[in-house]
């Protein structure tokens, strides 16, 4: 049986904060901006670019370059897990209007599975919170998740995003390991 192992990057970061569980995709991460782009998203990019805002940077996972997880359900092969503002993430609650107004101008673009949003009260309660959303099978169809991923909902200027994860030993390892 394989054995999680949780890594938390300084864990009461997320206590008494408002967070979001979002699933890790076993997908490489990709970025995009108006006039850049990983080279794994060329078509993509090319349909939806004149769309984008010129000071963004949208941050997520690119489904469709599979790795251990096979996904037959996915809503979209580019999931959203931030947006940079100018050097700066988004909070939640900003990235999800960006989003809607993305939409309204014919743009979908999804976020990861979010599978918890709310305030954990200490260490121990986040614990086991991520343990428990990382122990049901993938949103998206595979059946179980590679890991999850922790954020809060602030705006922070970091060069990453204050993230702790779950993932599964004996895996190929994801550009977060």
């Amino acid at each position: 049986m394989k054995i999680p192992r949780l890594i938390f990057d300084k864990g009461e970061r997320f206590t008494n904060t408002h967070i979001t569980i979002m699933e890790l995709m076993d997908c490489p991460m990709s970025f995009m901006t108006r006039d850049n782009y990983s080279p794994k998203l060329i078509s993509f990019h090319k349909s939806i670019k004149h769309r984008l805002e010129h000071d963004c940077e949208y941050h997520g996972f690119w489904c469709l370059i599979k790795r251990f997880f096979w996904y037959d359900n996915l809503p979209d092969y580019f999931l959203l897990l931030g947006i940079k503002r100018k050097g700066k993430w988004l909070n939640w609650e900003q990235t999800t209007k960006h989003l809607k107004s993305l939409s309204l101008s014919g743009v979908d673009i999804h976020t990861a599975p979010v599978i918890f949003s709310g305030t954990v009260k200490n260490i121990l309660d986040l614990e086991y919170l991520v343990r428990s959303c990382a122990d049901n099978p993938s949103h998206c169809g595979a059946p179980r998740k590679a890991g999850v991923i922790v954020r809060n909902h602030t705006s922070f200027a970091k060069l990453t995003l204050p993230k702790s994860k779950l993932v599964f030993r004996n895996r190929k390892k994801t550009p977060w390991q």
